[in-house]
């Protein structure tokens, strides 16, 4: 027999066993409202650095980026939804990427119970993982955001940038600043890749106009590389071979303490200013046993 949960999403029914989730708090699943032609501003609408149709462009890595997050979001549910009834925090619930880095990119002790029946407001359970991806997910596909194709203002090496206060006490712009090398594809790096790499780079800056985070080095859900990276991996997706050095490995779950990294500025700070930064060229895929969905 098949049970739906508040997300929309059809699952097979759990055995009867007293665990149970703690759901308060988790977000719902939002609508995706069409990204509308004037939340894509270009100076040239027929072109950017060369590229054709801008807009197409920005439309299909927004598209690629809900498909990737919400994929995520459904494998995490399913799982906790079946752990909480008594199956084991293991595959095939969970794929081996998926597992590997919530252990251990961010520091979610997988083979806790406690970490998958807690609520939302827990730090390091797994209904904290689903609601800061929810929350993401559902800016992006609220047609809010703005996107610019710019070259002024960015750094070299910049996909994107946004603009965020850090303490969340006022709303900055909701817009994302999009770069040359969001546009244009390095030597060597493929088309796919490269498209990969824009829908992770929509994730990044939505990440921090949502919770605010700044950029710095950590090991948990709210740092924004974190999120584009646990995304893209636990869907196959191409990795910047050099994420360790901004998604680090923790070993907080093997008795060990880490830090977040998230770097919170005082209040009444101003505005700061945050980018995406991928290098594409010889990105890594891990490998690894996806979930099953087992069906009756």
């Amino acid at each position: 027999m098949a049970y739906h949960t508040s997300f929309g999403w059809a699952y097979d029914e759990p055995p009867s066993h007293p665990r149970g989730c703690n759901n308060r708090g988790l977000p719902t699943i939002g609508p995706i409202t069409t990204l509308t032609p004037n939340r894509v501003t270009c100076t040239n609408q027929a072109t950017v650095f060369g590229v054709h149709n801008p807009r197409a462009v920005v439309t299909a890595a927004v598209a690629r980026a809900l498909e990737m997050i919400d994929n995520t979001i459904e494998e995490l549910v399913n799982a906790r939804q079946h752990v909480c009834a008594g199956e084991p925090p293991a595959w095939p619930l969970l794929g081996d990427v998926t597992a590997d880095w919530l252990r251990n990119r961010l520091g979610i002790c997988i083979d806790d119970i406690g970490k998958w029946t807690a609520g939302t407001l827990v730090n390091g359970s797994v209904a904290e993982v689903i609601r800061r991806l929810v929350r993401v997910r559902n800016l992006i596909a609220s047609n809010v955001i703005r996107y610019v194709c710019r070259d002024a203002g960015c750094s070299k090496g910049d996909w994107a940038f946004v603009f965020i206060d850090p303490t969340c006490k006022r709303t900055a712009a909701t817009v994302i600043h999009l770069c040359r090398a969001f546009w244009i594809a390095r030597t060597g790096v493929t088309a796919k890749d490269h498209a990969e790499f824009q829908a992770q780079t929509i994730l990044h800056e939505a990440s921090h106009l949502f919770h605010c985070t700044t950029d710095a080095r950590g090991s948990s859900i709210g740092v924004a590389e974190c999120l584009a990276q646990f995304v893209a991996a636990t869907n196959g997706g191409p990795i910047d071979p050099k994420f360790a050095a901004r998604c680090a490995t923790t070993r907080r779950c093997a008795g060990a303490s880490a830090g977040s990294g998230l770097g919170f500025a005082a209040p009444d700070s101003p505005l700061i200013r945050l980018s995406t930064v991928c290098d594409p060229q010889n990105a890594i895929r891990l490998k690894g046993r996806p979930a099953v969905r087992r069906r009756r």
